[in-house]
């Protein structure tokens, strides 16, 4: 696989470093114009040897306006197009015409990755159509244009990212809350000591009071469990919570949903999964700083048992709560899930990611997330490296006077705002009540955590893996600030 801009085409034919077959493959594309180098332009050609089988070209367009998101689309869309041709090993070879300070090795690894990606977990034929061979890639850097360890970083982030996609593309009967406990348990335990695992069962969650959960809970039938992983290195500087909403099936509960896409309700894990996904990268990256993963893990389902609207649940930190909507239940999960990391962990900031309201899909589609947050410079750093890695970031306002809309009329609080009115801006400041004024932001993935179409590196009918990549980015730059 080579990436050319126009510019490179001329100079490409005189190095002296390609086999005959690559050489006469790239000089009847160029000489043809069948391939000019224009952006995401692909074009593969066959070559007369047994290897390689095909050569492989990818357009740059003009290096000047090249930016990292374009080379993750261009990288995705020409790993499909070699998967298209069957091959079951991939080398590609980087040349000198990046921009300066491109991390393309990172860039170029994570993408073809991301872009390849396929869940073949209930597939029982490998003869499926729909399925092309697993393709092993090889990156051959003669000019060092990138470090070995920028290609292994993109290799982790990719790694993390596509667990987090199948952990949400996994049926529903297949993973439970506990099911979603043992995950963890797992990741701690193949984490050479690196990851401390821990959970509250329904039990112990009675016991501290944490009835906002359990109040979701009950109508299952499938316990709900807590989750704690603990990343603390030696002379980190920085704490830092992630908490995901891990509802592993929604139905709505008493306030059921419609039938016609409730199956896509699997994907309400979303945020768990996140959480999980970065916890695996930077064990494997190593950074140095510490880290607690938080999994409030939960069915919502109805039943004889189940919560009623109506009711009034008291939360850990004392709020009481009216609930006014069986299916406004992430806030409920996540709110005793953040007040307790608040209180127990006393991080320096907490992020929590949750697949939370159908609102913000009405506000920002399939490409980006939602933000509120009490912390503007902590929000900052978030959307910053949601530009950096592509996965975007839109802060909403949390004016003080939308508290005023979440007021309850027999209770301290009501789970949701008055129908149609900004519902993804109150579900956010109903958890603000729960943070403890500790810096925090909400990230509501409800768009991004699956169904995004027209970008490459995102599967088409699959969870995205949204959030690992944005968090990755912005735990490494704060690990390595002052």
């Amino acid at each position: 696989m080579l990436f050319l801009s126009p510019d490179d085409l001329e100079n490409f034919l005189s190095r002296n470093d390609l086999s005959n077959d690559i050489s006469a493959s790239v000089e009847l594309g160029i000489s043809s114009k069948l391939f000019l180098g224009n952006y995401n332009e692909q074009k593969t050609f066959a070559v007369s040897s047994s290897k390689p089988r095909v050569v492989h070209m990818s357009g740059l367009g003009e290096i000047k306006d090249l930016t990292p998101e374009k080379l993750r689309r261009i990288c995705a869309k020409a790993i499909r197009a070699v998967m298209d041709t069957k091959v079951d090993s991939l080398s590609v070879l980087l040349s000198n015409n990046f921009p300066e300070g491109f991390e393309c090795g990172k860039l170029i690894t994570e993408s073809l990755s991301l872009g390849s990606y396929q869940f073949k977990k209930y597939k029982t034929s490998d003869s499926d159509d729909s399925l092309t061979p697993q393709i092993n890639v090889t990156i051959f850097d003669p000019f060092q244009i990138s470090s070995q360890d920028s290609i292994e970083r993109g290799v982790s982030i990719a790694r993390g990212t596509n667990f987090t996609r199948d952990l949400g593309n996994t049926a529903p009967n297949d993973l439970t809350p506990d099911d979603l406990r043992q995950v963890a348990q797992d990741l701690a335990e193949t984490s050479d000591g690196k990851l401390k695992f821990s959970f509250f069962d329904e039990e112990k969650m009675s016991e501290l009071g944490m009835h906002m959960f359990l109040g979701v809970s009950k109508g299952s039938e499938v316990p709900g469990r807590m989750v704690f992983l603990e990343y603390f290195p030696e002379k980190a500087k920085h704490t830092v919570a992630l908490v995901g909403k891990g509802i592993t099936f929604d139905t709505g509960g008493i306030s059921l949903k419609p039938g016609k896409g409730m199956d896509e309700m699997k994907f309400d894990m979303c945020g768990s999964g996140a959480v999980l996904g970065t916890m695996q990268a930077i064990v494997e990256l190593e950074l140095p700083i510490n880290v607690i993963g938080v999994l409030a893990a939960a069915e919502n389902m109805p039943d004889g048992k189940a919560q009623k609207p109506g009711d009034i649940v008291k939360a850990y930190n004392g709020k009481t709560v009216e609930i006014l909507n069986t299916d406004a239940e992430g806030r409920l999960v996540l709110g005793d899930a953040l007040s307790y990391t608040a209180d127990h962990y006393k991080p320096d900031c907490m992020i929590d990611l949750a697949t939370l309201t159908g609102a913000c899909i009405v506000a920002l589609g399939h490409l980006s997330i939602g933000a509120i947050t009490n912390d503007q410079n902590l929000c900052e750093s978030i959307i910053e490296s949601g530009e950096r890695t592509g996965d975007r970031v839109w802060q909403l306002p949390n004016y003080s006077d939308y508290g005023e809309l979440i007021k309850g009329k027999h209770a301290d609080l009501q789970n949701i705002g008055p129908p149609g009115e900004a519902g993804t801006v109150t579900a956010g400041v109903f958890l603000q009540h729960f943070v403890n004024d500790v810096p925090w932001v909400h990230l509501d993935i409800a768009g991004t955590a699956w169904g995004v179409k027209g970008i490459d590196y995102h599967p088409a009918n699959s969870a995205s893996g949204s959030g690992v990549r944005l968090l990755i980015d912005f735990l490494e730059n704060l690990s390595y600030s002052a």
